[in-house]
Parts: C-alpha cells; structure tokens; sequence
C-alpha cells in the first residue's frame, strides 16, 4: 500500500507525515473520508512489525473484535473487497 493509493481510494492520514515519508513504511492509520449512513467512521492501520493491513470501526482497535478485516499488506483486492 502506498500514500497516493490509499488516497486515491478516499483515506486520508489521521497523523500529519510528510508525504513519501519514510515513516510510511513502518506504521500508518488512515481515515476513509466519507462516514457510513450510521455516522460510522472506517480506519486502516498498518501496526510495525505486521504484514498486515487492518480495518476497523476504531481508530485504534485493541482486541481482535474490534478488527473486522485483515488483509495482507500489498494485497489491494482484498482491501477494495473488504471496503464493500
């Protein structure tokens, strides 16, 4: 996943990171910038040292309930997938 990806997507960074950063490599969160008809909000995260992208309702999910999905860190069909 790359920052011009995920924005192209319609996320948005929740932290300010100079674009292209490297930083961005390591751990990110990103904001969808439309909220569901509820008023509910989506993130993915990218926590350090996980190969793994996450999707959840909090900014910051905790346990695993929290997260609904899980999709690998380059897999960018299961993340357009799992946004649906």
């Amino acid at each position: 996943m790359t920052d011009s990806y995920l924005r192209s997507l319609g996320f948005a960074p929740t932290t300010r990171a100079p674009r292209g950063s490297q930083a961005f490599i390591h751990a990110w969160r990103y904001q969808f910038d439309h909220a569901a008809v509820d008023g509910s909000h989506l993130f993915i995260e990218h926590p350090l040292g996980v190969d793994m992208c996450r999707m959840s309702l909090l900014e910051a999910p905790l346990t695993a309930q929290d997260v609904f999905a899980s999709v690998g860190l380059h897999d960018r069909l299961a993340l357009e997938a799992a946004m649906k």
